[in-house]
């Protein structure tokens, strides 16, 4: 999992925060991205990180809006 750090830290924008979710997860936070455009930063992440790992393991993601939560009050 500290390879898929290493790529997720270098391919996505300086911008954009991630975080360890859990043992085998992250959490990546794309600033002003729509569906789109996240999955092609995704795609970007698993050609880097195939690149990297070889044929072992596979990732896979999905997507959220913030924008569709509603605001608590």
């Amino acid at each position: 999992m500290a390879l898929l750090k290493d790529v997720i830290g270098r391919v996505f924008r300086k911008g954009d925060i991630y975080t360890k979710y859990s043992r085998c997860q992250y959490l990546v936070v794309l600033t002003g991205t729509g569906r789109e455009n996240g999955a092609k930063a995704f795609d970007r992440l698993h050609t880097t990180w195939k690149k990297q790992e070889g044929t072992a393991g596979t990732l896979s993601y999905s997507m959220e809006s913030l924008v569709s939560f509603r605001k608590l009050d």
